[in-house]
């Protein structure tokens, strides 16, 4: 019996791993007073059937950066079931039913959860994973607020450096390549790296982590940030009474 299961295991294994293949646009949604509803397309360049049945979360970051995503009925969103052929497209609807009142921005997570079909089950060879796709939406009911970078709370841990790029603003941060250097007191670059940091809402923060000999925190004196997208240009002093003994 315990042959017949690794052998099952092993075939497994050995077949292909296909995903869905859709097409989202647009990727990111916001909603204000002026503007109550949006209109997102999915689409199926595959040669199966897709469908998808579709929920929505209150999304907030907790101080490490983890998000919790709560069920919330804020939004008008239709259909709750998409189904789409082939080679086509479906239109999804987001909205609210009225004006936003609360100036801060709420940020949301439309949930696009692909359910088994009976086509693409028997369609071709290989396992099927199904696919779920996580749609930002945000919602002001201001004026469009801005992102405030800020870095924060960097220390060593035996050979890496960690740190927070936090968000003092009232929007939210985009995701966007970053590229990092430590500076020595003379301003001479001491080590160049490129990270990719992700969302950081609101007045959260996200954790940062990158790897430096441990030889580098008593020459360090500085670490310097730029975000690519957004352009912005942080600096944070480093204090070398942090390096181990």
């Amino acid at each position: 019996m315990r042959l017949l299961s690794l052998a099952f295991a092993l075939l497994a294994f050995a077949l292909p791993v296909r995903a869905a293949e859709f097409e989202l646009s647009p990727t990111r949604v916001r909603l204000d007073a002026r503007h109550l509803v949006d209109t997102v397309q999915v689409g199926n360049s595959g040669a199966s059937p897709l469908g998808f049945e579709v929920t929505v979360a209150r999304w907030r970051m907790d101080a490490d950066g983890a998000w919790q995503l709560e069920p919330s009925d804020d939004l008008v969103v239709h259909p709750l079931l998409l189904e789409i052929a082939p080679g086509s497209k479906a239109r999804l609807r987001v909205g609210l039913l009225v004006p936003p009142t609360d100036p801060g921005e709420a940020a949301y997570r439309i949930e696009l959860h692909e359910q088994p079909s009976a086509g693409a089950a028997t369609s071709g060879s290989g396992v099927r994973m199904l696919t779920r796709i996580s749609l930002p939406v945000f919602v002001s009911g201001g004026d469009a607020g801005k992102p405030a970078p800020i870095l924060r709370a960097a220390r060593w841990q035996d050979d890496a450096l960690a740190f927070s790029l936090g968000n003092e603003g009232t929007a939210f941060l985009p995701p966007q390549a970053l590229s990092l250097q430590l500076l020595a007191a003379d301003g001479s670059v001491l080590q160049r790296q490129q990270l990719q940091g992700n969302y950081v809402l609101a007045g959260a923060s996200l954790p940062l982590r990158v790897h430096a000999a441990a030889a580098l925190c008593a020459r360090a004196t500085e670490l310097a940030l730029r975000l690519e997208e957004t352009g912005a240009d942080l600096r944070l002093p480093l204090q070398s009474r942090h390096c181990a003994p």
